[in-house]
């Protein structure tokens, strides 16, 4: 039994019971003494329960009280990996919402020179254009 315990005591996962039966004997008939069951089931944070197939003593308490504890359990590790889901996807938008962040600014700041190269050489050609066509209308004045 230690061996088995030993390697299933993750407590946090497992719900773990001690479940005695035959109680329907007399005291000085059973193999294993109630305060013994009770003691070990303590040291080692069992739950323990006393049952009688013959008489259907203690059942449907041990499968109740299993049925809740797995229940709570069960809820317990739920609401845990739906937070550690949340809080991950809480942490992968952030990523990508930054990384989407600095893609936008430097688009931005490319597209932002890209217009000013291009009004800068548009405002080279107009005025280059602008002085040639001075030039020559002040050579048509002169001549």
């Amino acid at each position: 039994m230690d061996k088995f315990y030993e390697e299933y005591a993750n407590l946090e996962e497992k719900v773990l019971y001690l479940v005695g039966n035959k109680i329907d004997v007399e005291p000085e008939c059973r193999q294993v003494a109630k305060e013994e069951a009770e003691l070990f089931a303590k040291n080692k944070n069992f739950k323990y329960f006393e049952t009688s197939e013959l008489t259907k003593i203690g059942i449907n308490e041990a499968f109740e009280e299993m049925f809740k504890d797995v229940y709570e359990m069960y809820k317990k590790i739920n609401e845990k990996n739906n937070n550690e889901h949340f809080e991950k996807n809480k942490k992968n938008n952030k990523k990508k919402t930054n990384d989407q962040f600095e893609k936008n600014r430097k688009d931005n700041k490319k597209n932002t020179n890209n217009h000013l190269e291009m009004n800068k050489k548009d405002n080279k050609k107009n005025t280059d254009d602008y002085l040639e066509m001075n030039k020559k209308d002040n050579k048509k004045k002169s001549n």
